[in-house]
């Protein structure tokens, strides 16, 4: 009976019709292969680096500040846009560009003229292309489906990311020990064109985007969704509080792959076996996520799965000093993938749930731009301290302040109105 109940929250909504259902399905399926491509490439690119092309501490962190600077140069301006358009259009156009610039990856491995500068061109043009694709993705999502389906619909989404991030990381081990990591990089570059097959084949008219008697400037579009963010309390404190998770689990991440495979002496294979688990947690958190909120309410569930991501934090660390052989440290490592991905699942399901209760239709494409500008914005910055304080202080020191300093975004929502926060109160 547990199982089944299990299964049912990976099953498409059970109210609707069956063309909503169908394309509901495409939607899912597409993001579903996107995010399986995307947890092979998240190992292959920087283990591309760190073997292929031998890079140090400080070439990973700003790799890994390349990647996510686009949120800070583009994602305002990506909402307001998006806004002014049909968002599934955009969805596609995304995928394919961004399966044209990862190929280049292989490509250049397979002619011998690969080189870090590369991976960095390659990585800020793929994350502008990441910003759009994201913005229009979680504003598309209430035009497809109705909207009593939403927090089931949301729920079965980041079911489905767990889900990749469960095979992807583990493929992705497999595939840069059998392959190398830069030819591994071609199994995105491959998904995310079938992703685009899908999002097109998805049947249901998307409505036009809302028009203005007169086409405002584009910095108001951009101020009126960052006013709201800014002003509603609750908006507030989950990107306030997302900064500061985000920032330091961001100085950690920049130097995961060099610490734990120089200093914990971990294998390619084991580490995508140990991130696969994190996913394994995140599949039981996008189970428990709507349960827990029904129970004890989001802001509640929000506040629990922050505490248990920044336990998680403190695990790494530890691993790194425990005497015994190898499996003793990636049992801690494990473990502590598997507690942050049901909080990063949790939260991930109530906090969009919470946010898409609270903001007008027209507003979404700003709304979600502006949160993933302070919250993704944040990752470039915590990448270049993490890369910066791995050469001058160490790498171990530096997971451990990583790990101390998340427990202040717990404390920001701890003495906020956010934890008493429940979706049904709310309007938009």
């Amino acid at each position: 009976m547990n199982r089944l109940r299990f299964l049912q929250a990976l099953s498409p909504p059970e109210s609707g019709d069956s063309e909503e259902k169908r394309d509901f399905l495409k939607l899912w399926a597409g993001q579903s292969i996107w995010m399986l491509g995307m947890q092979v490439s998240l190992l292959a690119i920087p283990l591309t680096a760190v073997i292929t092309l031998d890079a140090s501490a400080a070439q990973m962190g700003l790799l890994a500040a390349v990647q996510q600077a686009p949120w800070l140069v583009v994602g305002l301006f990506a909402g307001a846009w998006v806004d002014r358009l049909r968002r599934r259009p955009v969805m596609i156009v995304t995928a394919l560009g961004s399966a044209l610039l990862l190929s280049s990856i292989p490509a250049a491995a397979l002619l011998g003229f690969l080189s870090l500068w590369q991976l960095y061109v390659v990585g800020f043009l793929t994350g502008t292309l990441l910003v759009f694709f994201y913005v229009a993705y979680q504003s598309y999502l209430p035009s497809l489906v109705p909207r009593g389906w939403l927090p089931a619909a949301n729920s079965r989404l980041e079911a489905s990311r767990s889900l990749a991030q469960i095979a992807g990381p583990s493929a992705g081990g497999v595939l840069v020990q059998l392959l190398t990591a830069p030819i591994a990089v071609a199994f995105q570059a491959v998904s995310m064109v079938v992703s685009a097959a899908l999002f097109g084949a998805i049947r249901r008219e998307e409505p036009p985007p809302e028009s203005t008697p007169e086409r405002r400037k584009i910095w108001k579009d951009v101020m009126e969704g960052m006013n709201f963010v800014v002003r509603a309390p609750i908006q507030r404190t989950i990107a306030g509080s997302g900064i500061v998770i985000t920032l330091f689990w961001a100085i950690q991440d920049a130097i995961f792959v060099l610490y734990v495979t120089r200093e914990v002496s971990i294998s390619p294979a084991l580490l995508g076996i140990i991130l696969g688990a994190g996913a394994i947690g995140g599949l039981l958190g996008a189970a428990l996520a709507a349960k827990a909120a029904r129970r004890y309410g989001e802001g509640r569930t929000l506040l629990w799965a922050y505490i248990l991501d920044s336990i998680s934090y403190l695990l790494i660390p530890l691993a790194g000093v425990l005497p015994g052989p190898e499996i003793v440290a990636a049992a801690v490592l494990l473990f502590s993938k598997f507690i942050f991905g049901v909080g990063a699942i949790t939260y991930g399901v109530n906090g969009i749930s919470l946010i898409q209760a609270i903001t007008p239709s027209r507003l979404l494409g700003r709304v979600h731009a502006t949160r993933r500008f302070f919250i993704q914005g944040s990752m470039p910055v915590g990448a270049l301290l993490g890369g910066f304080l791995g050469e001058a202080v160490g790498l171990a020191p530096t997971i451990l302040v990583a790990a101390l300093g998340s427990f202040m975004g717990v404390l920001w929502v701890a003495f906020s109105p956010l934890k008493d926060a429940r979706v049904e109160d709310q309007d938009r």
